[in-house]
């Protein structure tokens, strides 16, 4: 789940290696600024409060870095590391 911030702001999150599919959107929309749920992307915001989304773990095994897209709040540490095991 990606988290939006007050006021309607939506941190775009980002995960490396995979791509992501949208599953839902707070507040129940199907579609928030172009984004369509059921839809794959490579970075998701906070959509409607929060983003729920799916990631298809299917070939690589390793450490991926997940973050905001947006360059300040990366360089602040809003990201964090996850490890994907066979």
């Amino acid at each position: 789940t990606i988290a939006g911030g007050a006021g309607g702001f939506a941190h775009p999150g980002h995960v490396h290696i995979y791509p992501m599919q949208l599953q839902s959107i707070g507040g129940g929309a199907q579609e928030m600024w172009g984004f369509k749920v059921g839809g794959w992307y490579d970075t998701i915001p906070g959509l409607g409060g929060a983003s729920v989304m799916r990631i298809p773990i299917r070939t690589f095994t390793g450490k991926v870095i997940m973050h905001c897209h947006i360059l300040g709040h990366e360089d602040l540490g809003m990201m964090a590391m996850a490890e994907t095991v066979a």
